[in-house]
């Protein structure tokens, strides 16, 4: 599997949960995905790791599975690893990163209004 198209960037990089991941990804290295769900219910709602509820980490780590984690995995951003919650950055991620015109690690990764369904 190669770099991702363009199209493929485009379409990952049109979630702001997809961005925040990426961007989690590049400074942390791998990561659970109940990690992530716990990083992104928090910054979602603005709110400490600890303050998120139950229900928005339940949603975020679902969100995650089934929808944002697998759309890495088909652009080649992130690789399956023999753990299942594991979630690993590939060399292309980096590569990605570099050429945006904007910084994903900014605050801002989250648009209000945009939307928090299943993109």
């Amino acid at each position: 599997m190669g770099r991702p198209t363009l199209d493929e960037t485009f379409d990952v990089l049109s979630s702001a949960d997809r961005r925040f991941v990426l961007q989690y990804l590049h400074t942390n290295g791998a990561t659970t995905q109940s990690t992530l769900a716990e990083r992104l219910s928090a910054d979602r709602d603005d709110a400490t790791r600890t303050a998120a509820t139950q229900h928005q980490r339940r949603d975020a780590a679902i969100r995650l599975h089934h929808v944002h984690v697998p759309k890495l995995v088909d652009a080649n951003l992130v690789e399956p690893t023999c753990e299942d919650d594991l979630v690993d950055p590939t060399e292309h991620l980096a590569h990605i990163l570099a050429t945006l015109p904007v910084d994903l690690s900014s605050q801002n990764w989250y648009t209000p209004g945009e939307s928090a369904v299943l993109d």
